[in-house]
């Protein structure tokens, strides 16, 4: 359960000005999740592929909450946001913490980050400042971010995420300011700053574990998921930065609204304890591709009531694969996905505590894994079944 809670209550939302503008009901995806069938990996995918992730550093991460994927990068982070970079084959490259301090070159800590494929840059935000690196730390350069606290009428403005769009645009979110629902539109040429586009109107709350937004996917286009608990996908528009949606869940009668924690009267200081402890299902990561979706749902304090929802957006078909049965692990919590694949990341003492996620390697599993340090990471590739 330690492990579970921290990831309700993390990246604080997502958002944009201009409005979002919603689909018409005969082409929004309406599902269900009531109706999912029960199942396991194996009835979601064909074959699971390991790369462990070579690094027995003193900052190695204690657990592993995000996943970027490059066409020659791994990029993991943990809830702190100390990223360490891999190369495609799992072998180390470097880690943000070799950076970390108050120099020229450097940054005090990351309030987020972002890879940009557009300029091969790792871009850390900081509280004044966004930095750019390369894989292997080297500094590229510096720009001053526009953001304040605090002194004017306790008015505050932090970034929290960074997506690019371009070499010299990207889309950025803050998750201190008035108002926390905008994505904004900020050029990395000139520090200019505007809204794009506002995600409000579904917001649930900003508390989740929604850390990736963007989804670029196999036929070119982007689908969005608010970093906010949220029950709704979104399709992106790159040309004029506006959001329009296409996917929405349902989680039946026991499904955590923004009504029912209105009435609730509840604050900063008690919000979390509440989403936490009560049982109603809480969405609390989407993971979105063209022929697929995956949803990770929380109820109650338990994380053996937690579960993973797979969507086939062909056959409309639900799977609903308990994160635990009969009290053992049986299902990852997964981190990023494609049209092919899913990935999680575990521990090596996790995998051989719970041979099932491996599918039929099961049986594989110690060796595998034998020349494997025992504190070391795997990243997990998941291939989705044809015609699931």
């Amino acid at each position: 359960m330690k492990q579970l809670l921290p990831l309700i209550i993390i990246s604080l939302f997502l958002a944009s000005c201009g409005r979002s503008k919603n689909t018409t009901a005969s082409t929004l995806e309406q599902y269900d999740l009531t109706q999912a069938e029960s199942g396991s990996l194996s009835d979601v995918f064909s074959d699971v592929e390991l790369t462990p992730l070579q690094y027995g550093g003193g900052d190695y991460p204690k657990m592993v909450d995000r996943l970027i994927l490059t066409d020659n990068l791994i990029i993991v982070s943990d809830l702190h946001k100390l990223i360490h970079i891999f190369d495609i084959d799992g072998n180390y490259l470097s880690s943000s913490s070799e950076r970390m301090g108050e120099g020229p070159e450097e940054f005090p800590f990351a309030t987020g980050y972002s890879w940009n494929n557009y300029t091969n840059s790792l871009e850390i935000l900081s509280p004044y400042r966004l930095s750019f690196y390369d894989e292997n730390m080297n500094f590229k350069g510096s720009m001053r971010l526009p953001t304040y606290g605090g002194e004017d009428n306790n008015r505050t403005f932090f970034l929290n995420s960074i997506t690019d769009v371009s070499d010299s645009i990207c889309l950025v979110h803050a998750s201190l300011a008035d108002s926390p629902h905008i994505i904004y539109k900020f050029s990395l040429k000139n520090g200019e700053i505007e809204p794009a586009f506002d995600y409000s109107d579904e917001v649930v709350t900003g508390m989740n574990s929604q850390n990736q937004a963007f989804f670029p996917i196999s036929d070119g286009s982007i689908l969005y998921v608010p970093q906010a608990l949220t029950y709704s996908v979104y399709s992106f528009s790159e040309k004029d930065l506006s959001i329009s949606k296409i996917i929405t869940l349902n989680t039946g009668k026991k499904q955590l609204t923004k009504k029912i924690l209105d009435n609730m009267n509840l604050n900063d200081n008690n919000i979390g304890d509440f989403l936490i402890n009560c049982d109603y299902d809480k969405v609390l990561r989407i993971l979105p591709t063209l022929d697929y979706v995956i949803a990770h749902v929380s109820k109650g304090p338990s994380m053996y009531t937690s579960y993973n929802i797979f969507i086939s957006r062909s056959s409309k078909k639900i799977t609903r694969v308990n994160m635990y049965e009969n009290e053992k692990f049986n299902s990852p919590y997964f981190c990023n996905v494609n049209n092919d694949y899913a990935y999680a990341v575990l521990s090596k003492e996790r995998i051989l505590e719970s041979p099932l996620v491996l599918l039929d390697k099961k049986s594989q599993a110690d060796s595998l894994l034998y020349d494997v340090e025992d504190d070391t990471f795997v990243l997990l590739k998941y291939k989705f079944k044809e015609n699931l």
